[in-house]
C-alpha cells in the first residue's frame, strides 16, 4: 500500500462536493460533542474521550484540506470558512 494519497486529475469538485459536506457535517458535530462535554476539559490532562475525538478531527481536517488544495478552492468559499472554523476551535485546544 501506498503512502501517498493521490486524487485523479479527472475528478471533479462537482463529484466530491457531497462526500466533502458529509465529512464537514462530522466535523461538526465532534465540536458540538467537544463542547457538550466539559467534564472533559481539564487542563492538566486530557481524558481519552478528547484524545480520540481531536484524532479524529485531525484525520478529516487533514484529508479536507489536501482536497481543498487539489482543487485549489479560494479561502473564501464556504467549504473552506467552514473548515477554518472547526481547525482554529481544535488549535485553541492545543
Amino acid at each position: 500500500m501506498s503512502d501517498q494519497n493521490t486524487i485523479p486529475d479527472d475528478l471533479t469538485l462537482e463529484q466530491v462536493i457531497g462526500g466533502i459536506e458529509k465529512f464537514i457535517v462530522t466535523i461538526e458535530e465532534e465540536v458540538e460533542i467537544h463542547y457538550s462535554h466539559p467534564e472533559w476539559m481539564d487542563l492538566d490532562k486530557r481524558c481519552r474521550e478528547e484524545e480520540n475525538l481531536i484524532t479524529r478531527v485531525g484525520l478529516i481536517i487533514t484529508m479536507l484540506e489536501e482536497t481543498i488544495n487539489h482543487f485549489n478552492l479560494p479561502t473564501e468559499h464556504p467549504l473552506c470558512q467552514k473548515i477554518t472554523a472547526v481547525k482554529n476551535y481544535f488549535d485553541k485546544l492545543n
